[in-house]
């Protein structure tokens, strides 16, 4: 392809694929220093080989494991609370990145997380432990008490005379005991005494230490040992506890407290030394888990490379403006592994199917977001995000316009952009993340609403005098505020901006302001689809597509501006035509509609000779669509057949090519010396490698000139034969057929779509003006008192920033989006290349 200086933004960055050869030893220094540049993109070059299969796998394992364990503390931490932002060390540079990465090797750390864990869980099984003892006792202690309940003192009947029944004590979830008493009359036929306590006890979670479980103390008689070894096995099944209170008496109750209280003791120390230890890991534990999860991003990256060997083997999709950045990223890695053996870095083989990458800043990130929601540009197509820029902001300010509401939305933006120095580098939800990302969209977005307001003359509905009136009115000769009816109102002077205030009070201010602005969008509509077919062209001359100028670009310009845009032109005339008695200016929708139905017929033309232009320009409109519609298959076929003509002298050895002219043309197959960047190994006064020699950058150029050396249509023979398998004559002919349909109807329905800009902006101002005029306007004249109008204003401003501020700006942004992506992107957008992901350490990951 060629070279163009507007790559970046305008066109994405010229991309090289380079295949980089180095040392085992030293190829961990050079993914992560790859990774500090943030550019490359690796690719996989192991082929088929399963997950197993691959060098760095058992690496990529370990970590999974450390990284399961550093979970665990993650859990510890959150329960105890007591992790703090100081604990939290930030990584932010390529120093601090390179400095954790190198701090410890895997196995050290490894022996540091487990350490930890086996303090930790040490400690949590005493806890749990402790739990176990304090629920007994405190079982214990509750069934005393519950004796003593049953057994007050003046019963005749002792407690070791009752015991002597075959017996069942203990407690059993709250939630059991229906089942409980079901399973008991079931084991004994209903020949059982069971006695429940309805106030469940709160104990002691074991797992979490959470006083969360209620459980009820029971007490069951049995009149036989066969049915109490029944009714046990039934109340074990139930996660009953069972306890024995033996020969103890009521008066064991106080020792029981006793025990538990000195357990309760016990456990707060135990607690208390948990916590301790928690806060003594907390900043290493953040440490640890940051360089497990940079470790496991760099073995996984090394993964997609193939070991031989003592060497290693990668490939990577890289900008070329970053060719040197790679160099010196791999000069730094040899250097700090101390590496003595040479690297290679050579162009590989084939440069087919690169990656898209725009450069892009805190700016314009979110509006190539934008773009890229849709879909990823080709190589080298135009990027619509350059446009979006201005024209998502100006769009949602024609559907938004409002000088107060665009001032609430400044406001916002200011924020977002002050609180997003706050918030860089802290972990952030989605919403916030979301908001802050887009707090320069936002920026533009209500400059352009308060633009269009002023044009509008709108502040929270109403217009406002910010200059005078350039209508000349009489004075006011009746009571009722009526002036006598005129027959021509003339200006004195042109108002400097926007509508004129005067508009304001007139009856037919909503017929006006409807009429100017359904006109300029459909203005705009027509300007934007027109621009999108100029980057059509743009792409075409670019890919040197001629064909497609003559035969797909140029019909559909004609097209539209046959139809829309001769709608376009009549609009603008109608405004600069002086009509003496506005009831006698043409309609422009009763033009169009004969325009289409009854060609030639003008009841009220604009101009001399209306009636043949519009005939004309009918008659060209016409006949572009089988120019669309024939023509580029009749280019495919012949394509087609010129490729097959060349793959089948190609498989017979000779590369010739029959050329337009009938003559034949030697293809010579040159192949390029590719002068691979050698690194040397010679020591110098500190024993470290230099490199003394790097490749000439003019082997890229060989590199992309590949193609154009093969064929002028094709590319290699392999693309060749690809391209003549995969050709069906019926899939071209109804992709045409559908591309010419949906071009030609999109006109209609894509004009028609733009009048959403004028909708919205009706519903806005509409809105704006009826919530005023309710809650204060009226309250206004209905309270003197002043706690009405308090009121009424506080409603005002609510539903001001809920709907006005919150809703309809939402709606405008979804409605410029949809203005974008399918009204200009269809013109010239194919949105289905494949976006660069390089290998980016400093990127944060999840």
């Amino acid at each position: 392809m060629p070279q163009e200086r507007a790559s970046g933004l305008w066109r994405s960055e010229d991309m090289v694929r380079l295949n980089i050869i180095t040392q085992r030893e030293a190829f961990y220094d050079t993914v992560v220093c790859i990774g500090l540049l943030g550019k490359a993109q690796f690719v996989d070059v192991c082929g088929d080989a399963t997950v197993f299969g691959r060098p760095y796998t058992a690496e990529i394992r370990r970590c999974d494991d450390l990284d399961r364990e550093l979970r665990f503390l993650m859990e510890e931490f959150e329960r105890e609370k007591c992790l703090t932002e100081e604990d939290v060390l930030p990584v932010n540079t390529t120093d601090d990145i390179w400095s954790l990465l190198h701090s410890s090797p895997l196995d050290e750390a490894e022996e540091r997380i487990n350490a930890m864990t086996s303090e930790l869980r040490a400690v949590n099984a005493s806890l749990e432990e402790l739990r176990r003892e304090i629920n007994y006792h405190h079982e214990l202690y509750l069934l005393h008490l519950r004796l003593k309940e049953l057994l007050p003192s003046q019963q005749e009947q002792s407690l070791t005379e009752l015991l002597q029944t075959p017996y069942l004590i203990g407690m059993i979830d709250a939630t059991k005991t229906e089942v409980l008493y079901a399973m008991v009359y079931r084991a004994t036929k209903g020949n059982a005494f069971v006695e429940l306590d309805n106030k469940p006890a709160m104990l002691l979670d074991t797992t979490t230490g959470i006083s969360c479980v209620a459980k009820t103390s029971f007490i069951i008689f049995t009149p036989s040992v066969s049915a109490f070894k029944g009714v046990e096995r039934y109340l074990l099944s139930l996660g009953a506890t069972l306890h024995t209170i033996g020969n103890a008496s009521l008066e064991a109750t106080e020792d029981r407290k006793q025990a538990a209280d000195e357990l309760n003791q016990m456990y707060e120390e135990v607690q208390s030394r948990k916590r301790d230890l928690l806060k003594q890991h907390a900043r290493s534990y953040f440490t640890l888990l940051q360089l497990i999860k940079m470790r496991k991003r760099v073995f996984s990256t090394m993964n997609l490379c193939t070991v031989s060997g003592a060497t290693c083997t990668a490939s990577v999709w890289i900008p070329r403006k970053y060719e040197d950045a790679l160099r010196a990223s791999i000069r730094k890695a040899l250097h700090v592994s101390s590496g003595e053996v040479l690297s290679v870095v050579t162009p590989h083989a084939s440069q087919k199917n690169p990656p898209t990458y725009f450069e892009t800043n805190a700016f314009t990130e979110c509006f190539q977001g934008i773009v890229n929601s849709y879909g990823m540009a080709r190589y080298k197509e135009v990027n619509p995000g350059v446009f979006t820029i201005v024209t998502f902001p100006y769009l949602f300010g024609i559907m938004y316009g409002d000088m107060g509401h665009g001032m609430l939305l400044l406001f916002f933006a200011l924020f977002f952009i002050v609180i997003e120095i706050k918030w860089r580098g802290h972990k952030k939800n989605e919403m916030l993340a979301m908001l802050l990302s887009g707090r320069y969209l936002l920026l533009l977005m209500a400059l352009f609403s308060i633009y269009m307001g002023a044009l509008y003359n709108d502040f929270f509905g109403f217009s406002i005098g910010l200059f005078s009136s350039a209508y000349v009115w009489p004075p006011i000769n009746e009571q009722n505020g009526m002036i006598y009816p005129l027959e021509n109102v003339t200006r004195s002077h042109v108002y400097p901006l926007g509508i004129d205030v005067a508009w304001t009070e007139t009856e037919n201010k909503l017929e006006f302001y409807n009429s100017v602005k359904m006109k300029c969008a459909v203005i705009v509509g027509v300007i934007q689809m027109l621009t999108g077919n100029i980057l059509s062209l743009l792409n075409y001359i670019y890919n040197n597509d001629y064909p497609k100028i003559c035969f797909l670009f140029i019909p559909e310009v004609v097209f539209l501006l046959c139809t829309f845009g001769y709608m376009s032109i009549l609009i603008v005339i109608k405004w600069c035509t002086k009509w003496e008695n506005t009831n006698e200016a043409p309609s422009i929708l009763e033009i169009m509609t004969n325009f289409f139905l009854q060609p030639g017929t003008v009841n009220q033309s604009l101009f001399k000779g209306q009636a043949i232009v519009q005939i004309v320009l009918l008659l060209l409109s016409v006949a572009m669509i089988p120019v669309m519609l024939v023509m580029m298959p009749v280019i495919e076929v012949r394509r087609h057949r010129k490729r097959m003509r060349y793959f089948l002298h190609s498989r017979t050895g000779s590369l010739h090519s029959l050329g337009e002219d009938g003559r034949r043309h030697n293809k010579q197959d040159s192949q390029s010396d590719f002068h691979a960047e050698v690194v040397v190994s010679q020591p110098n006064l500190s024993g470290t490698a230099v490199i003394i020699d790097e490749y000439s950058k003019n082997t890229v150029d060989d590199i992309y000139s590949l193609k154009e050396n093969s064929h002028t249509e094709g590319g290699s023979v392999e693309n060749e034969e690809e391209l003549v398998s995969h050709f069906e004559l019926s899939e071209v002919v109804i992709h045409y057929i559908i591309h010419t349909i949906e071009y030609v109807l999109g006109c209609v329905s894509n004009t028609a779509s733009y009048l959403r800009l004028w909708a919205l902006s009706l519903a806005h101002a509409q809105l704006s003006e009826v919530f005023f005029t309710f809650a204060v306007v009226k309250v206004l004249s209905l309270d003197t008192t002043g706690v009405f109008i308090a009121g009424g204003i506080a409603i005002w401003l609510a539903v001001t920033v809920a709907v006005l501020v919150g809703m309809e700006a939402l709606s405008a942004f979804l409605h410029a989006l949809r203005l974008h992506w399918v009204e200009f992107n269809n013109k010239f957008y194919a949105a289905d290349g494949v976006a660069s992901e390089p290998f980016d350490l400093m990127q944060p990951q999840e």
